[in-house]
Parts: structure tokens; C-alpha cells; sequence
């Protein structure tokens, strides 16, 4: 497992829609943009120098899912491989 420290730069919400094959239905998508934590100093600066550089956008319609993001707050992002 590699373990990463990414920070929430941005959150967008844009009307989408749901199709269930019969009917589409309106939706809202939340997309959460992400980069590595930087700092000079404490744990920020040990994950900057081993992810110097990179982006994560996560598009998410289930808006519970997508409130869990906080702008500014950094999370973990644990990276194993899928079996």
C-alpha cells in the first residue's frame, strides 16, 4: 500500500442528469479537484517530497459522498492494488 496526503483546491457542483434506460432525471455532479500537501516543515513536508507534483479530480453524484470534502482540508489516500 502507498499512502498519499492530497488537499482539497476546489470544489465545482454542475447540474447533470441520471438515466435509467427509460427516463433521465436531473442530477447534480460535485467534482472535487485535489493536490499533494507541501510544506517545509512536520508531516506535510515528508509527503511533498515524495509526491511532489500530481492531480486528483473525483466527479461524484452521490452528494452525500460529495460533502464528506471540505475546501482546504487535506485527506489520506490509501493506494493498493484491486484484486
Amino acid at each position: 500500500m502507498v499512502r498519499c496526503k492530497f488537499r482539497v483546491n476546489e470544489i465545482k457542483r454542475q447540474e447533470s442528469s441520471e438515466w435509467d434506460g427509460k427516463v433521465s432525471t436531473p442530477a447534480v455532479l460535485t467534482t472535487i479537484c485535489m493536490s499533494p500537501v507541501s510544506a517545509k516543515e512536520g508531516e506535510d513536508s515528508i509527503f511533498g517530497k515524495a509526491t511532489p507534483t500530481g492531480l486528483i479530480n473525483l466527479g461524484i453524484k452521490n452528494q452525500a459522498a460529495a460533502e464528506a470534502f471540505e475546501l482546504g482540508k487535506a485527506y489520506y489516500i490509501d493506494i493498493s492494488p484491486a484484486e
